[in-house]
């Protein structure tokens, strides 16, 4: 089940659904037990998670949900109680993950906006989602990966593998190929260029960039990244900053 189907709420409370069925059985959640136990794997999930706003929005879904499938009502007040509380006061987000799973939520429940609002909300949560971006939207991550099963087989080899040797030379050649397409690539998505970064933060290919001048190449790539971050092309001439602008002459 979604966010958006799971946490329905007005200025007057939670639209309270009808129970939900799973595998033909009712989910029964109906002892105080039971809230000390989802308190305590709340607590949980906000070490594993990190972004205070991202795990409130977890702890949201997941506590709908147990509320809603409660039998005693006190307990489902229990449940929904804590996290009212908790979004009145609600933390910045600390992760664009964060930053969409609020907008999510809070775009769920669009009947208080007129339907021009409502639909800019949701054109402006789509464009957000598809910048930020997955794995499967952005072709850094395959490329990513081509180059480290190549990096991979090509290590394989070790220091006492002779040059010449017909698969160490079909190894490097790959490997070498991946590397070139590698940086040169320009991320479309924020995810795709954190995970270019996260990539690039390895002893071995730091090095490899600063001794080959690659360096120059990488950081070109992933500054025509700017337009879609801040909607305007990376500056090559003048900036803000005067010490910047004095270094360079």
């Amino acid at each position: 089940m979604s966010l958006a189907t799971a946490a329905n709420v007005t200025a007057h409370g939670p639209r309270r659904a009808t129970a939900r069925k799973t595998t033909g059985e009712q989910v029964k959640r109906s002892s105080a037990a039971e809230v000390i136990d989802h308190a305590a794997a709340a607590a949980q999930r906000r070490v594993q998670i990190g972004d205070p706003l991202l795990d409130l929005m977890e702890r949201t879904r997941l506590g709908y949900l147990s509320a809603e499938a409660a039998e005693d009502e006190a307990v489902s007040d229990a449940i929904y109680d804590p996290l009212f509380e908790e979004q009145k006061n609600a933390p910045a987000a600390t992760s664009m993950a964060g930053v969409l799973a609020a907008l999510r939520y809070g775009i769920s429940d669009i009947e208080g906006f007129d339907s021009c609002t409502g639909s800019v909300l949701r054109g402006a949560l789509a464009g957000l989602e598809r910048i930020v971006g997955s794995p499967k939207t952005d072709p850094a991550f395959r490329i990513i990966e081509e180059h480290r099963a190549a990096w991979t087989k090509w290590k394989a080899f070790g220091d006492h593998t002779p040059d010449e040797h017909p698969a160490f030379k079909a190894a490097d050649k790959k490997e070498v190929a991946c590397w070139e397409r590698l940086i040169a690539t320009t991320p479309t998505t924020i995810a795709g260029l954190g995970a270019l970064l996260d990539y690039y933060d390895r002893a071995k290919l730091l090095q490899r960039a600063c001794e080959s001048g690659d360096a120059e190449t990488i950081l070109k790539a992933l500054a025509s990244a700017a337009p879609m971050i801040c909607g305007v092309a990376a500056s090559t001439t003048a900036t803000d900053d005067p010490l910047l602008d004095k270094r360079r002459r």
